[in-house]
């Protein structure tokens, strides 16, 4: 089963004085993106320059629209523009160059938005071609209806905590993740149970087997949980510390971690 909708256009016409101005925004975003799924698809070249400069490589890259399709619909920043037109081995002039001194910063923290974000696009994070292709395939990790619910699970349980809008991981997430088998912490597994869903809904594969291969996967998983190294893990793991029960929203802990029994 794919993803599922719970928006669907009708034949009423929008009446914008029944709207507010951020109800109206809302309704546009909508209609815009339920339009773009009539559009004809977006045809682009992405065209990569290299120059050498002084014994030096410098790369430059840009992307012209063969069919502008959806695009005109949208509105879209930090985009590549257009190079100009160039032929291998022609001779370039240098016009100005320069140096900046910048700092590198972290990784902003996952959101609840970017996080769900990250679950959609998960293939970037693999490197088998063939997973990642995969996953793109099937929209990544849960669906549209079920990965906010995902997350609202992990920090439930106490293995993420939300601070102001950022979500971070707790000892107790970071320990469980380092005390499992890297098999159970890394989106591939979810690739291939895909793969042979597929194949049994669109070519209609005996589920028998993949049962078979599911319950031993599964067996084979806890088998290999050891609750020594989920201790240990726990011991020297960093992370924040999760709100105490009926705490409020940003409210500094007081108490430990939770005991895993109670938050099953």
């Amino acid at each position: 089963m794919g993803a599922h909708h719970a928006l669907a256009p009708t034949g009423r016409p929008m009446d914008p004085t029944r709207l507010s101005a951020t109800e109206a925004n809302v309704f546009r975003l909508i209609a815009r993106n339920v339009l773009a799924q009539f559009y004809p698809p977006l045809a682009t070249r992405e065209v990569k320059a290299e120059f050498q400069i002084l014994g030096e490589a410098f790369r430059a890259r840009g992307q012209e629209i063969l069919e502008a399709g959806w695009k005109p619909l949208f509105t879209t920043r930090d985009e590549a523009p257009p190079l100009p037109a160039l032929s291998e081995g022609e001779a370039c002039r240098v016009v100005e160059a320069a140096v900046e001194d910048r700092e590198t910063r972290p990784p902003e923290p996952f959101n609840d938005a970017s996080l769900i974000k990250a679950m959609m696009n998960i293939a970037r994070y693999v490197d088998d071609p063939a997973v990642r292709r995969t996953l793109r395939e099937h929209d990544g990790l849960g669906t549209e209806a079920t990965r906010a619910g995902i997350i609202e699970t992990l920090v439930e349980r106490g293995y993420l905590v939300r601070r102001a809008k950022a979500l971070r991981a707790t000892r107790l997430g970071s320990a469980l993740i380092a005390s499992l088998p890297e098999a159970a912490s890394r989106p591939e597994r979810t690739a291939l149970w895909e793969q042979r869903l597929s194949a049994i809904a669109e070519a209609g594969a005996d589920p028998a087997p993949f049962l078979g291969d599911l319950i031993r996967d599964l067996h084979g998983l806890l088998a290999s949980a050891d609750a020594g190294r989920l201790r240990q893990a726990l011991a020297t793991a960093r992370g924040e510390e999760p709100a105490p029960a009926g705490a409020r929203p940003g409210q500094t802990p007081r108490h430990g971690l939770p005991s895993p029994q109670r938050n099953r």
